[in-house]
């Protein structure tokens, strides 16, 4: 779990500073969390899934499934993003 939240901070090239800041926390605790050495809170998991367009169950390691946020897609540009990743799974991109 702690090199899932580690891997999607660096991803977003966010600061643990910042993460910390947007999850009300300093950042000696989450850098405490990053290393596992602190017990994270249930509402800490939650609002970290929120800002990595995740579920707690992918932080958790309970799952490998990401999401993508199609929140905010005109309903063609969602069907567009749903033809996409069918092809992908099917192995038909061209």
């Amino acid at each position: 779990m702690y090199e899932r939240i580690r891997e999607l901070r660096e991803n977003k090239i966010l600061s643990q500073e910042q993460v910390a800041e947007y999850l009300g926390c300093s950042q000696q605790t989450y850098s405490g969390y990053e290393r596992g050495e602190v017990t994270m809170p249930p509402q800490i998991l939650i609002k970290l899934a929120q800002l990595h367009d995740t579920t707690v169950d992918y932080l958790l390691g309970i799952n490998d499934r990401k999401m993508i946020c199609i929140d905010g897609l005109t309903a063609k540009q969602t069907d567009s993003v749903k033809l996409i990743i069918s092809d992908l799974i099917s192995g038909n991109n061209k």
